[in-house]
């Protein structure tokens, strides 16, 4: 995505988070979140790297942190640290997410071990290691540029992926789109706290005090009509429960 290109207009309902590229061609990247969702973005999160973080939150279901990547260079060790930078300040109890083209095209998934011909070693079993320590499955299999498989999906829950696949490629792009189905299990809502009286420790004797003080009075009122009367009384109720009821 380009500093200048506005390519999602509100009216289409989505929330767009997006770290342009700021010059020439290549990178920029746009994550573009249904609004039907609760999604916010995650700026102390942002690395020195090209990357967007969002998290989306859904009740029952624990927060899923969602990260755009691009990796510019085969052997761009810099942005992969600061990647991994960014997952170490990740919340211990989360759902991670992360996509994106990471041009590593010498690993073989998902055996995810390095092709003998890979010119950069080190940076690709740092990268293994990296996903080992931070609990990661990559959940692509099929290629995505020619024979290559540079386009990744990273999770700590492979459990909810139900379907990997690709689709071809969208405009002039090179890189075939991925495509992804997870299900989501909705777990019990949290409940709202409310109050529990302990009306064994209630001091009646002042609250029958209190309400016989106030039904004289409430007697020699006069009002507009009984639901005017009721909530009078409704209200100086509730007025002594709160007073004499722990």
């Amino acid at each position: 995505s380009g500093i200048n290109a506005e390519i999602f207009p509100d009216n289409l309902g989505y929330q767009v988070f997006r770290d342009d590229r700021k010059t020439g061609q290549g990178g920029g990247v746009l994550t573009a979140i249904s609004k039907r969702l609760l999604s916010q973005e995650q700026p102390d999160l942002k690395t020195d790297c090209n990357i967007s973080w969002a998290k989306i939150s859904i009740k029952g279901v624990k927060d899923i942190y969602l990260a755009t990547f691009y990796k510019p260079h085969e052997n761009d060790l810099e942005s992969l640290t600061e990647l991994n930078s960014a997952l170490e300040k990740l919340p211990k109890n989360c759902i991670k997410w992360i996509l994106g083209d990471f041009n590593l095209p010498d690993i073989e998934w998902p055996n995810e071990t390095v092709k003998e011909s890979c010119r950069f070693k080190d940076l690709y079993n740092g990268f293994l290691d990296n996903l080992i320590n931070h609990n990661l499955q990559q959940m692509v299999t099929l290629p995505t540029r020619n024979d290559n498989i540079l386009d990744l999906f990273l999770t700590n829950n492979p459990a909810q992926v139900h379907t990997t696949k690709t689709l071809p490629a969208l405009g002039t792009s090179d890189h075939d789109i991925v495509f992804h189905e997870i299900n989501i299990k909705l777990g019990r809502p949290l409940q709202t706290k409310r109050k529990i009286n302990q009306y064994k420790k209630a001091d009646w004797a002042k609250f029958k005090g209190d309400l016989q003080t106030f039904g004289i009075d409430f007697c020699n009122k006069t009002f507009s009509d009984s639901n005017n009367a009721w909530n009078s009384f409704k209200n100086e109720l509730n007025r002594l429960s709160s007073m004499h009821i722990p």
